[in-house]
Formats: C-alpha cells, sequence, structure tokens
C-alpha cells in the first residue's frame, strides 16, 4: 500500500467528531474525489510541467472536507476538496518566484 492509500484509509477510519470537538468525518465519497484528484493533479504537472509532486500529506479539513498538501523548497500546493460536488479550493506558491495563485478547480 502506497503512503497515498495509507493516508486515505485512515481518514475512512475515521469516525464523527473524532477529536472530540464535533468535527465531521470525510464520506468515503469524498476521499474518493481527494484520490482522483491526486492522481489528475500529479498527472497534469508531470506532463505539463516536468514536476514530480510525489504523494501529498492528507489531512482532514473543514466540514468533512480533505485537504491535500505538498511543500518542498521550491513550491507549496494546497487543495481542499469538500464534501458533495463543491468546487475544490487551491493555493498554491512557488517559493522564489513571487508566484502566487489561489482559487477554484471543476
Amino acid at each position: 500500500m502506497t503512503n497515498l492509500e495509507s493516508q486515505l484509509k485512515d481518514l475512512l477510519a475515521l469516525g464523527d467528531d473524532f477529536d472530540g470537538e464535533g468535527s465531521r468525518a470525510p464520506k468515503s465519497a469524498t476521499v474518493e474525489r481527494a484520490r482522483k484528484s491526486v492522481y489528475a493533479i500529479c498527472t497534469h504537472m508531470k506532463t505539463m510541467k516536468q514536476i514530480d509532486l510525489g504523494d501529498p500529506q492528507v489531512n482532514v479539513g473543514p466540514n468533512g472536507s480533505v485537504d491535500l498538501h505538498w511543500k518542498t523548497r521550491e513550491y507549496e500546493l494546497l487543495l481542499n476538496v469538500p464534501e458533495g460536488s463543491g468546487l475544490r479550493k487551491f493555493y498554491y506558491e512557488r517559493f522564489g518566484k513571487d508566484v502566487i495563485k489561489d482559487g477554484e478547480l471543476i
């Protein structure tokens, strides 16, 4: 099992209020959407930019969403995958290049 698959599996094992503060655990459909997002983004970056992102750090985001976080010495990318069919929000910064972007992906 890859690091990504292990992290996603761990999310599926969480129940609501897993943190004792009432947080919602991500639903299986949201985790699957996050998995597909990782593969789509990694494929795009490798093909179009020749950048190998590797596996992100995977965390529970707000309201049952999933946060995918990549960070190296050169860049940082944070993608939030919300529950349902909402737009995925992202933040991207390329260090030393003055490139900072945030927005939404379909």
